[in-house]
């Protein structure tokens, strides 16, 4: 029954995803049997990775990155065109997601945190997530990231869902404003005003220069995710520029390989269209987005973006359909994004 299901959605999906119009699915951790369940939009089980796959391979025509691009360039691309995407560049991925792709025989493109993977260290956003998950009630949370180019910030903490807001808001404030070298100190700091140990906090291992090099040699495509996970507002483009040739150089030399494309760091589009300049600079072919929507050439290879993947099948179903509410809201900041993009460039504002 299943099989029948999956294999009747097949014509749907194809008539939905044709022509200009492809699907770009995008991945991040992969959780091991009898780990936790998912917390964040990020994050994804290993069997839930294997049903998704499974339903993918049987309805949909999975593609290499190279003749994704090729074919939503000429507006060529075959019914129910999907290539499948990792970002970060967990250890996971490759322990847990590339034998289930072998399994089923189906590419994919991960693209790497360079800098992360050559040197070992522990991923601060993992690090925060987990810090302010931890963390308990007090009726307010004062904290001044002005050290560290941040915001002051007063916020209420004496509920979940104060906690929820706080939490958005916080990490928004480290995304945007928090260069890569002040991290760990901020980290530091966090978990100082919240009484949390550092030594409690956990962060997923990321690959080794090894385990990169072994996914391109098993087939698959390996991309750039800059090399320490940037946003354009917190490094400015200067250092933002020099991560994206860095990375690329190392990723080279990592795989023995050519590397065409780059994945944009927190995929918003008010990360992405305004790094769109640089990256095209730094000579990636293509780059993607983030933002839930379908994969398009309309605003050039370099803003091509991908569909989300979390909320099991039913959550798939619902970017594959284009009807998450998450989606109306991306729509309309791609719209603002890319206006505000017209009147400014990238280079004449630095975000510290």
């Amino acid at each position: 029954m299943r099989r029948a299901c999956q294999l009747g959605a097949a014509p749907l999906v194809s008539l939905a995803y044709r022509g200009r119009r492809g699907m770009a699915l995008v991945y991040h951790q992969v959780l091991g049997p009898g780990e936790r369940r998912p917390q964040t939009s990020i994050e994804i089980s290993v069997e839930g990775l294997d049903v998704q796959l499974r339903f993918v391979a049987a309805t949909c025509h999975v593609m290499e990155a190279d003749a994704f691009v090729a074919g939503l360039r000429t507006g060529r691309l075959p019914g129910g065109a999907c290539v499948i995407t990792f970002d970060d560049g967990f250890a996971d991925n490759y322990e847990l997601a590339l034998p289930i792709l072998q399994r089923y025989r189906m590419p994919a493109s991960f693209f790497i945190a360079s800098g992360y993977v050559a040197s070992g260290r522990r991923y601060e956003n993992s690090m925060m997530h987990d810090l302010l998950t931890r963390a308990g009630p007090r009726p307010r949370l004062e904290l001044d990231l002005s050290p560290w180019h941040g915001p002051v910030l007063t916020v209420p903490y004496s509920s979940e869902r104060d906690k929820t807001a706080a939490y958005f808001q916080i990490m928004r404030a480290f995304k945007d404003r928090v260069r890569h070298v002040d991290r760990a100190a901020v980290v530091e700091y966090l978990a100082e005003r919240l009484d949390v140990p550092t030594d409690r906090l956990t962060a997923p291992p990321m690959m080794t220069p090894q385990q990169v090099r072994g996914l391109a040699e098993a087939g698959m495509t390996i991309g750039s995710h800059t090399e320490w996970h940037a946003s354009l507002s917190a490094e400015g483009p200067d250092e933002y520029a020099r991560q994206l040739r860095a990375s690329l150089q190392t990723l080279r030399e990592m795989t023995d390989r050519p590397v065409k494309y780059f994945s944009y760091p927190f995929g918003d589009p008010h990360y992405c269209v305004p790094a769109c300049p640089l990256v095209r600079e730094a000579g990636y072919e293509a780059a993607f987005m983030a933002c839930g929507l379908p994969a398009r050439t309309e605003h050039g290879p370099w803003l091509m973006d991908r569909l989300a993947t979390n909320g099991g099948m039913i959550g798939l179903w619902g970017s594959l359909l284009g009807i998450k509410p998450s989606q109306f809201r991306q729509r309309k900041a791609l719209r603002q994004c890319l206006a505000d993009a017209d009147t400014r460039s990238p280079r004449t504002s630095r975000g510290n």
